[in-house]
């Protein structure tokens, strides 16, 4: 089976539902800002995947949410 066929059954290896990030500014009078919101995706082994947008779009919080 070629490594980008999956079957149906297959469970991803990365699985993210519904996750949101929020940043809080202190010292500018506790101003939020909503940097993710209702992120939903799967990665299944094999599977290549990149994550583009410009700059600002959330590409590295979203990473530095997922590894903590």
């Amino acid at each position: 089976m070629h490594p980008f066929n999956h079957p149906a059954g297959d469970a991803p290896v990365v699985e993210v539902r519904h996750l949101c990030k929020t940043f809080v500014l202190h010292q500018q009078g506790g101003i939020r800002i909503q940097a993710l919101q209702d992120v939903n995706f799967d990665v299944r082994a094999g599977e290549c995947v990149a994550l583009h947008g410009p700059s600002g779009a959330g590409k590295s919080t979203l990473l530095k949410t997922l590894y903590g």
